[in-house]
């Protein structure tokens, strides 16, 4: 199979706390073995736990560069920000 090639921008994503809107919540390695799975997140500030349905923080992958801004505070997992 031949390889193909294409520009790609990196984003980091990660997660302000819901509580104290200071810290990030961070994945403890632990899974919980449900259908769809569940991540255990603590806010590296104020002790907040949280399970949600991704890791933070990870890396995603767009073709389009995307401004820095904060997310919404609905879940979406539309790309965040406008191109540039």
């Amino acid at each position: 199979m031949p390889r193909t090639y294409e520009s790609r921008y990196a984003f980091a994503v990660d997660y302000l706390c819901d509580k104290c809107n200071e810290g990030y919540m961070r994945w403890g390695g632990m899974t919980l073995t449900t259908n769809p799975p569940w991540y255990p997140h603590v806010c590296d500030k104020c002790d907040h736990q949280e399970n949600m349905r991704e890791t933070y923080p990870h890396m995603e992958y767009r073709s389009k560069p995307l401004k820095a801004r904060r997310a919404p505070e609905f879940d979406s997992t539309e790309p965040q920000g406008e191109p540039l």
